[in-house]
């Protein structure tokens, strides 16, 4: 599997920007190419904040990999 980020970022309009792509390789060779965007509201101004939202986003991707690599054949 590769990880390609467009974006990983706090915006002025208050949320946490996470997009880009991931593909996966199979035993065979084959790839497929799987897009993403996700977006968390900050709770509030600062670092901590931001930093927060930007874990929620990450936990957001993992999930959809694992729902993506766990599908039956």
């Amino acid at each position: 599997m590769a990880l390609h980020l467009n974006d990983f970022v706090s915006t002025y309009e208050g949320e946490v920007i996470l997009s880009g792509q991931y593909v996966i390789t199979h035993v065979k060779g084959q790839t497929q190419s799987y897009p993403f965007l996700f977006k968390t509201p900050l709770e509030d101004d600062g670092f901590s904040p931001s930093i927060k939202a930007m874990r929620n986003t990450i936990q957001q991707l993992a999930e959809d990999i694992r729902k993506t690599v766990t599908k039956p054949a």
